[in-house]
Parts: C-alpha cells; sequence; structure tokens
C-alpha cells in the first residue's frame, strides 16, 4: 500500500487552522474599527457561523482540487509562489458567488476582503514553513523493487521523480545481478528474488514493488506470501505506476491485466453514465446561456478580422467510432489544408491567423463545442476527439488505441489537464494512457478535480 497522502493531511489540517485564524482576526479588526466589541473570545464564529464556514471552506477546495497539495520542487522560488497566488485569486469571485446566491450568510465586505488578504498572507508563510523544516523531516516509507528490467526502471524513476512520495528506494532485487541499474551510481542490486525475505528483514522494508510482467517462479511467490504474512505491502509494478502517475503504462501490460483488471467505469450503462449525461445537458445549457453575448462577440471579431466562416465545421469520431460534426471557432486560414490534407497542428503554425492564436491559447475556440455537448455527441470531460485520419494511424503504431472510443469525448478531460497539447504520435500514446486511468477511475470525484484543473490550466498555462 502505498502511504503518500498523510503529510497532505497534515498540510491540509494547517492549511485550514491559518485560513480559520485569518477570517477571525479581519472579524475583530472590522468590529474594533466601528467601536463595537464582541462580549466573549468564541462571539465571531459563533455570530457569523455560516459566514465564517462559507468562507473557510472554499478557499480550502479552491487549493485541494487545484492540485496544490503536491511537494514543490523549491518552493521559496518566486514560480511557486506566483503559482499559489494565481490559484487563490480564483477565491473572491468564488466567495462573492456563494454569498449572492446565500445572502443569510453574507459577511461584511471589510471583513471580507480583510479575510482574503489574511489567509493568502498566512497561507503563503505557512507553506513556505511546511515545505522547509517539517516537510524535509516527515518519515519515509522504505521499498524494494523485485525486477530490474524495463518496468523496474521505469518504477524507479517514477519514484525518484515524485519527491512528495515520501519514498526511499533501498535498491533492487533481481535474479540477473549483473543488470546495470538506474540510475548509475545510486541504486543497486542487492540480491536475488530468494533474498528478499532476508534483505526487507535487514532494511525494514514497509512496500515490495513487483516489477515483472512475466510469470513468478514458485520460489519467489513463497518468498513474497512470506512477506505479505508478516506485514509488508506487496504491489504489482504497474498498479503503483498507476497510483504514482494517474496514468496506465501501456507498454507494461498486457491483455491479461486489461481483462482481469479494473472494469472501465464509463463503459458501463448504469447510475454513473445517467448522471454523467445529465450534468453535460445542465452544464452545456448554463454555458451557452451565460456565453452568449461572448460568442456573439468572438463571431463579429473573426468576421471583421479574417476571411472565411466563423464556426469551423470538422467530422470527428465519437463513442464507439461514430462519426460527428464537431462545431470550433475558426483559428486557421480558410481552406487551410487545402493543398495538404490533413496534418497534425504545430506549435506557432503559420496557418493560424493572430485572432485565432488568441482564442487557442485562452481555449475560447472550443466554446462551440458546448452545443455538442448538448446534443450528446460529446461530454463534457472525456477523451480528446480525433479525426479519421489520425485515428487509423494511430491504431496501427499504439496498442489499445481503440479503447478510448468506449466513452464520448470531451471538452476537457484527464489526459487535457495533465499534458500539453498532442501534435504527433508519440503525445497521443502519452495521452491514451491518461485516458485509460480516466475510463477505469471515473469519478464524480475525478469530474470536479479535472473541470477545476481546467480552469487551473486556462489561468496558469494558456495553451497548453
Amino acid at each position: 500500500m502505498i502511504r503518500t497522502n498523510k503529510w497532505k493531511l497534515l498540510l491540509l489540517a494547517g492549511d485550514g487552522l491559518v485560513v480559520a485564524a485569518a477570517v477571525y482576526i479581519s472579524l475583530y479588526l472590522r468590529f474594533n474599527i466601528f467601536g463595537q466589541r464582541f462580549d466573549a473570545i468564541g462571539d465571531p464564529f459563533r455570530v457569523f457561523t455560516g459566514a465564517s464556514t462559507l468562507t473557510i471552506l472554499p478557499i480550502l477546495l479552491v487549493l485541494y482540487f487545484s492540485d496544490s497539495y503536491r511537494a514543490p520542487k523549491k518552493p521559496q522560488t518566486i514560480k511557486y509562489i506566483s503559482r499559489l497566488l494565481l490559484t487563490l485569486s480564483i477565491v473572491p469571485p468564488a466567495l462573492a458567488t456563494i454569498f449572492y446566491l446565500i445572502p443569510s450568510y453574507k459577511m461584511y465586505r471589510l471583513a471580507y476582503m480583510y479575510s482574503f488578504i489574511l489567509s493568502t498572507l498566512f497561507l503563503l508563510f505557512w507553506r513556505l514553513q511546511f515545505f522547509k523544516h517539517i516537510f524535509p523531516m516527515l518519515p519515509r516509507q522504505k521499498m524494494l523493487i523485485l525486477g530490474a528490467g524495463a518496468t523496474g526502471e521505469l518504477v524507479a524513476q517514477t519514484t525518484l521523480k515524485h519527491m512528495d512520495s515520501l519514498m526511499e528506494i533501498v535498491g533492487f532485487l533481481d535474479d540477473d545481478t549483473t543488470k546495470k541499474t538506474p540510475p548509475e551510481g545510486t541504486l543497486k542490486i542487492l540480491g536475488s528474488s530468494q533474498d528478499a525475505l532476508a534483505l526487507c528483514e535487514k532494511h525494514q522494508i514497509d512496500l515490495v514493488i513487483v516489477a515483472i510482467t512475466s510469470d513468478l517462479r514458485k520460489e519467489t511467490i513463497y518468498e513474497l506470501m512470506q512477506l505479505k504474512m508478516r506485514g509488508t505491502d506487496i504491489l504489482d509494478g504497474v498498479s503503483f505506476l498507476k497510483q504514482m502517475t494517474g496514468k496506465i503504462p501501456i507498454f507494461h501490460i498486457n491483455e491479461t491485466w486489461l481483462l482481469f483488471g479494473p472494469n472501465f467505469n464509463l463503459a458501463k450503462p448504469g447510475t454513473l453514465t445517467k448522471f454523467q449525461r445529465q450534468f453535460d445537458i445542465i452544464a452545456s445549457s448554463i454555458g451557452l446561456t451565460l456565453t452568449f453575448p461572448l460568442l456573439l462577440i468572438i463571431a463579429c471579431l473573426l468576421k471583421i478580422s479574417s476571411k472565411g466562416p466563423v464556426v469551423f465545421r470538422q467530422e470527428r469520431l465519437g463513442h464507439m467510432k461514430k462519426p460527428y460534426t464537431i462545431l470550433k471557432f475558426r483559428t486557421m486560414i480558410d481552406n487551410a489544408e487545402e493543398n495538404s490534407g490533413a496534418v497534425w497542428a504545430e506549435k506557432n503554425d503559420p496557418r493560424v491567423t493572430p485572432f485565432g492564436r488568441f482564442l487557442r491559447r485562452t481555449r475560447l475556440d472550443e466554446l462551440p463545442q458546448l452545443w455538442n455537448v448538448l446534443s450528446g455527441e460529446m461530454s463534457l470531460i472525456g477523451p480528446r476527439p480525433e479525426r479519421k485520419a489520425f485515428v487509423d494511424q494511430l491504431e496501427k503504431e499504439i496498442p489499445y488505441y481503440p479503447l478510448r472510443f468506449t466513452a464520448k469525448p470531451g471538452l476537457t478531460g484527464w489526459a487535457q489537464v495533465n499534458y500539453r497539447y498532442g501534435s504527433s504520435t508519440d503525445d497521443a500514446m502519452e495521452k491514451l494512457q491518461y485516458d485509460l486511468y480516466y475510463l477505469q477511475e471515473m469519478s464524480v470525484l475525478l469530474n470536479l478535480i479535472i473541470l477545476l484543473r481546467t480552469v487551473q490550466t486556462v489561468i496558469l498555462k494558456p495553451g497548453s
């Protein structure tokens, strides 16, 4: 079992305390300015219970869903501080919306302003101190990797890359002790699979990752069973990589793993699928209504700035490869593929118009797809829609690629918020791994995370 979240609970508890302190001080400051006093020390929260709760919780939710509970490599840098500030900039409009919808819990404007300013300052101070002084002192989970081949190498690289996992690789076990282990000079093969029990006792190992894709020998299975009976956690390499990276490593699995592994949640008809469709209808209807004035403005600017139709229509493959016509604001010159045919879009593509480049960077070009969502051809969240010409090519080069069509294509998705805009076969292969993860793990919570990270991506990484 991977125990990576305990430190996040500690950080979350600290965030909650400093935000609560900021709200408490803000209420006291506001009333002192106007010559008023609370009778008891707990009165600010007692009198403003609803307002305080509706101020504290949204701040914590924004931090959680915007992926702010990951350990930064360099927390003292301007990049981390500016990222945190930009994330917190979502809070004021969110709170304003909440207090507008629930006016009975509305906080005084001055107290509301103080709360946001103090919460931001307190959170910056607390988090910088946490990652500088507390995080390095937290206990690590010691692990051994059984198998020093390609899967074992990927497990090691992934662990070393994800410093917030709080894992310490002690070494490898492999029956071929002459293998070289990456990264050279830091990790070694400590022994064979028959040494697993003795080495785990010697180094007080908490977790053994079985990074062997072939069948295990009876002797190895016996050693692992002995370890499991003594309390050592045993996990296969693919499941470990899936938990650590949020994607399924397609070149380290086989048909048996897919057949007997977790189900594809979104592919099964049932309550989850029905809820997804209802959510799509409500969200797309609201989205089209709220953005209608913006759609008209963009349409007028497109007509003025370049020749050609306002809305770009193109055939894409949807659920179970059913063709449909996708709608987007035109961002390229008219008839951009008249001579070249279907080609990948490039970075700084010369076919993109100046205004089209702005629409792409802000993702406003995809707003017409809300109609595709409302009509049922797309979902708000799902794999990126692809063209048949590219699909035919990618299915020949990438294993398990057809599986992505078991769900409707999405306006945003797990792959889109975790990986840059794809423009090659390698990019498509990487994004497929995220798509397969989403198809297996889809839930209401995961959808909320994707939606908030989409907002974060648009604000912090426009054009990615």
